[in-house]
């Protein structure tokens, strides 16, 4: 169809084809511009490494495996201390007493040696100007001794395991 002796359709049709080539034009500035962009992060991203991103991120991989190795063997050794510690003694104390009313200076003494569960063991030394020195060893189970403990023996006991009691 003629409109002022111009073809209009085949008009309409290259103006239509030519604003599509200029939308895709401009399309095409944008993606570049993006793509740099995208460029610029993985050149940064890499940067002062030889290699691929891929070998990068082997590497962080196995960086982290190694990690989890490490933190494995130390919750174990962690575990391994703790079982150890239970047995070892951790609660004690030292009592000093008269022994003779009529001493002074305090030369007799308690010294308890208590585990986690409260086992252990008290050795008692007894001062005398008269008798001389005698010490008694005694085996405390569960806070308990095995034979019947004198007042400052107790005490001791009670100090170490944490009641403590005026003297």
């Amino acid at each position: 169809m003629k409109l002022f002796g111009y073809d209009f359709i085949a008009e309409y049709i290259i103006c239509s084809l030519a604003g599509v080539i200029l939308l895709l034009f401009i399309f095409d500035i944008i993606q570049f511009v993006k793509i740099s962009g995208l460029k610029k992060r993985i050149e940064r991203l890499t940067e002062g490494s030889k290699g691929s991103l891929e070998d990068k991120i082997a590497e962080k991989f196995a960086q982290i495996t190694e990690i989890k190795e490490v933190q494995n063997k130390n919750s174990k050794d962690i575990e391994m201390i703790f079982r150890r510690l239970k047995a070892t003694y951790q609660k004690a104390a030292i009592y000093r007493y008269d022994s003779m009313a009529d001493m002074g200076g305090q030369l007799s003494s308690v010294i308890v040696m208590l585990d986690e569960r409260d086992n252990g063991f008290l050795i008692n030394s007894v001062h005398s100007t008269t008798a001389g020195t005698y010490t008694y060893v005694k085996k405390i189970t569960d806070g308990l001794a095995d034979v019947e403990l004198a007042e400052e023996e107790a005490a001791a006991i009670a100090e170490a395991i944490g009641n403590k009691k005026t003297r």
